[in-house]
């Protein structure tokens, strides 16, 4: 069944969601107050990283399935369920920021018609979507509204969208349920779960995943630094443990901690929730500090590698965003080892395959490098921040040619170490 639908917020989620939600077969319009952005995508000019996206987009763009508009007009009454995918930033106190979330309502109700369902699926604290009704209610207006968190990884979030391990709809009504339902259709007859619940337990869900998730990783790079006292070896102790179907071997990589837009942020949200509710959540703290102090645990490692002082040393970081396989920057630990460095006095000069532009809004007394190779000339330290599986193929032989010392730091497990120290390095792995 074709469906009429309306994306607002050409983000991640929502760029990826409306892209492959039109190749599903609906009939898609994605909405970004953004000006410059949507005439990018009516070019078919991605203002994101993200891979396999660009080899849906021209497509789906001229057979009329998915247009792009940077205006909120009548074309909104033509829709049966409006996705709203706005960003929720962190406020100081780290609560989820829903002014984006609430100006969209606004601007939406002026023109969607009265059975129009609105879809959030943008992370919000649990009650957000009961707040929306009563926001609505008291404007005398009766709009269904469902939520419908995304689990989108950076990287891979077109093969996550189509083979999800679960799609997600909270709902108060059958009507907004069996819509949903309808517009996944093409998912769950490929025996997709889809799971269905109440509003709240909809959007908690989310914080939940991605706090375990994160707990996954914090408590694996603790046990790394026990592994680093005793001498035993990270890497197939994670292998042996994520053998346990009861864990799983997924989230226990060890490397310099977690990052990215959701993580952290979410992380900061969930304790906001509990203390409002006042639960002590000793584990989710215990998470965060972990993690905030991963950089620094990074930058000590270094200074014990190099033996001295880092002033006027001259590091070569490999890889400045979050992960591989995006061009996103935010929280990234390899940002905040070099923001440290740099502060010890270090010479930094930075290298990664798509994130450079964002990195150059963001980092200070750097040298960008144009490329890998460059990045590493007349090192005193090379530092793999991110896994991007470039950085194994590089010439390393050449590199160790001309650097001013054989030395590596691997903090992501993805180097030949036997290559390297064959080639006269120095490889040192968390």
């Amino acid at each position: 069944m074709n469906i009429k639908l309306h994306v607002i917020g050409t983000g991640y989620v929502g760029l990826v969601s409306g892209v492959m939600m039109s190749y599903l077969g609906h009939d898609v319009t994605c909405l970004d107050t953004d000006i410059s952005k949507i005439n990018q995508l009516k070019k078919n000019i991605l203002p994101i990283y993200e891979p396999k996206l660009a080899e849906y987009l021209p497509a789906l763009v001229k057979s009329g399935k998915l247009r792009f508009t940077s205006s909120y007009s009548a074309e909104l009454q033509n829709s049966q369920a409006v996705f709203i995918t706005v960003g929720t930033p962190p406020l100081p106190s780290g609560e989820a920021d829903l002014q984006y979330i609430f100006t969209a309502i606004d601007n939406l109700c002026e023109w969607i018609r009265d059975d129009c369902l609105i879809v959030i699926k943008s992370t919000v604290p649990p009650t957000t979507c009961n707040r929306i009704i009563d926001y609505l209610n008291n404007k005398n207006l009766k709009f269904s509204v469902a939520s419908n968190p995304e689990f989108l990884r950076e990287g891979t979030a077109v093969d996550d969208f189509l083979n999800p391990d679960r799609i997600l709809i909270g709902t108060n009504n059958k009507q907004a349920e069996d819509l949903l339902k309808e517009i996944y259709r093409p998912l769950t007859t490929r025996n997709i779960p889809l799971v269905t619940t109440d509003l709240v337990t909809a959007e908690l869900t989310k914080y939940v995943s991605n706090a375990f998730l994160a707990t996954k990783i914090a408590f694996i790079n603790e046990m790394a630094n026990l592994c680093e006292k005793i001498g035993a070896n990270t890497k197939e102790l994670s292998c042996a443990v994520g053998l346990d179907k009861r864990i799983g071997r997924e989230f226990l990589n060890v490397g310099p901690g977690f990052g990215g837009s959701c993580f952290p942020k979410d992380m900061l949200a969930l304790v906001q929730i509990a203390t409002h509710y006042q639960c002590n959540f000793q584990i989710v703290n215990s998470v965060i500090n972990s993690n905030y102090q991963r950089p620094y645990d990074m930058v000590d490692k270094i200074h014990y590698i190099i033996g001295n002082d880092l002033h006027n040393k001259v590091i070569s970081v490999l890889g400045l965003t979050f992960k591989a396989g995006t061009d996103d920057i935010r929280n990234s630990p390899a940002i905040k080892i070099i923001e440290i460095l740099v502060d010890k006095g270090a010479n930094i000069k930075v290298f990664d395959p798509v994130g450079m532009n964002n990195a150059k809004k963001e980092l200070k007394n750097v040298f960008f490098a144009d490329s890998a190779l460059s990045a590493c000339k007349n090192s005193d330290i090379i530092i793999v921040a991110t896994e991007w599986s470039e950085f194994k193929d590089l010439d390393w032989s050449l590199i160790h040619r001309q650097v001013k010392s054989p030395v590596i730091i691997d903090l992501r497990h993805i180097l030949d170490g036997d290559m390297l120290k064959a080639l006269g390095f120095k490889y040192c792995l968390i």
